[in-house]
């Protein structure tokens, strides 16, 4: 079955509501049994994981790296078997720079089957990373 780009965007929407509330049975169902994601290997949070609990491991690692205060989409575009969402982050400690990334979101039929995510510059996901470490 194939969604339609606004249920697409809606799908997107409640599997990061789910991630966010660590709902990660409720995450699952939104994916493909062969689903990846991967991060660069230069951010301390980098590499692939694969399958439908690849989320599970992955939010945590992400979010427990780094103090974000605020999550905010900027915009979300849906074209073919596409979401893409422009998305900011805004740390805890209001000295760091924002972060930017957008995030592809590739269906096969009505999951998703890959989470990339792309970040405009490391430079302020590592900062943040860091200062929560205490370096």
């Amino acid at each position: 079955m194939s969604l339609s780009d606004e249920d697409k965007i809606a799908t997107t929407d409640e599997l990061l509501a789910a991630g966010s509330t660590g709902d990660f049975d409720r995450v699952a169902t939104f994916l493909t049994d062969d689903f990846s994601i991967e991060q660069d290997e230069l951010l301390p949070f980098g590499g692939r994981w694969t399958g439908k609990e690849a989320l599970r491991e992955h939010f945590p690692l992400v979010f427990g790296s780094m103090d974000v205060a605020d999550l905010k989409i900027i915009e979300t575009l849906a074209a073919g078997d596409y979401v893409v969402r422009i998305t900011e982050f805004e740390f805890a400690d209001k000295s760091l720079e924002k972060a930017r990334l957008s995030e592809m979101f590739l269906f096969r039929g009505d999951k998703i089957c890959e989470i990339r995510p792309y970040y405009f510059s490391a430079g302020p996901l590592i900062a943040a990373c860091k200062a929560k470490a205490g370096k």
